[in-house]
């Protein structure tokens, strides 16, 4: 699941995705791995603790004792980190021209010493110096390894549908897309309850 950064996602969305990966995979999910993005490093715990409550909310909704393991992750693209390979000669870490290659991760020297926090160029970069994700894992119950969890990531930005190669971030397009119809599919939904 992902967040949008035009606003908090509600427990009734969280409730209706679970719902909806219930009616096509014949189960609930068995852990949630949440990425969020549009929020400011002040927001972090504030954001955390409401979104956190909803998705317990959402799944307690469907069954009293249905409390997955979740993990929150907090993405943020815009930033004035880049990254460059040492040696610009090594073809094993540049890309022609001179970028560092996809899937490039760096998660100590200048990340923070006592959380739990990367930065990933999951893409090539096609036109100047690749800007790396900064991801921010703010809550684990799945309890992923680093590197467990950052090849899911780098993963993850390989399934984005309307591209053939991998994006800078994991899928939030999708969720961004989703939220921006949000109030259609809202008036479908009511349009068929009401038999229209």
């Amino acid at each position: 699941m992902a967040g949008s950064s035009k606003g908090t996602m509600s427990g009734g969305m969280i409730k209706e995705l679970l719902i909806s990966f219930r009616r096509s995979t014949g189960q609930k999910p068995q852990r949630i791995i949440f990425y969020r993005d549009g929020v400011s490093e002040g927001q972090f715990y504030q954001v955390l603790l409401y979104e956190l409550d909803a998705i317990r909310k959402a799944c307690a909704s469907l069954e009293p004792d249905y409390q997955p393991p979740v993990t929150f992750v907090v993405v943020q693209k815009r930033h004035h980190t880049r990254l460059f390979a040492n040696n610009h000669n090594d073809s094993r870490s540049v890309d022609r021209s001179g970028n560092i290659l996809p899937g490039t991760v760096v998660d100590s020297k200048i990340c923070h010493p006592t959380e739990f926090d990367f930065y990933l160029c999951s893409h090539a970069g096609i036109q100047g110096t690749s800007r790396p994700a900064h991801y921010h894992v703010l809550w684990d119950e799945n309890n992923f390894s680093a590197d467990g969890l950052q090849t899911l990531t780098n993963n993850l930005c390989y399934t984005y549908a309307r591209c053939t190669r991998s994006v800078s971030v994991v899928p939030l397009h999708t969720m961004h897309i989703l939220l921006h119809f949000e109030p259609v599919s809202t008036w479908n939904h009511r349009r068929q309850k009401a038999g229209q």
